[in-house]
Parts: structure tokens; sequence; C-alpha cells
């Protein structure tokens, strides 16, 4: 599974919002739906110029409750 299709699912199961503008800004090292903040990808690790990488923290929208 990629790093993308991980974001996707996450977002269907936490806000149920479309993902038709879901993007990932190299120069943040984040992925964004639209101009929403959605998770942050890990500085230290190599992660790819297409986002593909470790996820390390998730905007409060996406968190998982428990």
């Amino acid at each position: 599974m990629t790093t993308r299709e991980i974001i996707e699912e996450r977002i269907e199961w936490t806000s149920g919002e479309h993902t038709r503008w879901l993007r990932y800004d190299y120069d943040r090292n984040a992925w964004y739906n639209g101009s929403n903040f959605v998770c942050q990808m890990s500085w230290s690790d190599e992660t790819s110029d297409e986002g593909e990488g470790r996820i390390m923290s998730w905007a409060d929208a996406y968190k998982l409750e428990g």
C-alpha cells in the first residue's frame, strides 16, 4: 500500500472528505487535501519526491480516537 493510499483511507475514515485535491508539498514535507494540512512526513528518513515514506504526525482532524 502506498503512503497516498494510507492517507486517503485515513481521510475517509475520520472525516469522509473527498480527496480529489490531495497533494504532497515537497518544500514542507507534508500532505495537504486542498489547503487543509493532513500529515507531516519524516524529515530524517528518506521521503520520496512523491511523498512516499514514514508519516510522523496527523492533523487533529485526521487523528484516530483511542
